[in-house]
């Protein structure tokens, strides 16, 4: 039996239910009241981040079908998850709900860019 990153990632992030449309509003006005850095700041990202995690392996599997020298069975495609979950973090640290975008539309952005950097610099590398 091998050992799937991404099956073992859509396991894990299949726990959390995508947040309406509304909760997102509520929960990224409530993080623009509170201090960075303080526990209930650092609390409403982590929610925010749980919520969306499938995001991430859509990402990357699209990452990787434009890639021909990459497939989802890869060891590398671990790696990927793990950066776009950075890029994922990133995105709820800067989402503004009063633009009218959703947040899967303004994070998808943020996760292949980061993606797209860690394996370039990666892919390149001497």
């Amino acid at each position: 039996m091998t050992f799937d990153p991404v099956q073992a990632w859509l396991n894990a992030a299949g726990r959390f239910p995508v947040l309406p449309k509304e909760e997102m509003i509520r929960l990224a006005k409530k993080r623009d009241t509170l201090q960075e850095g303080s526990a209930a700041y650092v609390k409403v990202i982590n929610k925010i981040c749980q919520h969306n995690l499938r995001l991430i392996p859509r990402v990357v599997a699209k990452y990787v079908s434009k890639r021909k020298d990459l497939r989802m069975c890869d060891t590398v495609v671990s790696d990927l998850l793990q950066q776009g979950y950075i890029g994922l973090r990133r995105a709820a640290e800067l989402f503004d709900a009063t633009k009218g975008y959703t947040f899967s539309t303004y994070s998808s952005s943020w996760i292949y860019q980061s993606v797209y950097r860690w394996h370039n610099s990666r892919d390149r590398a001497v």
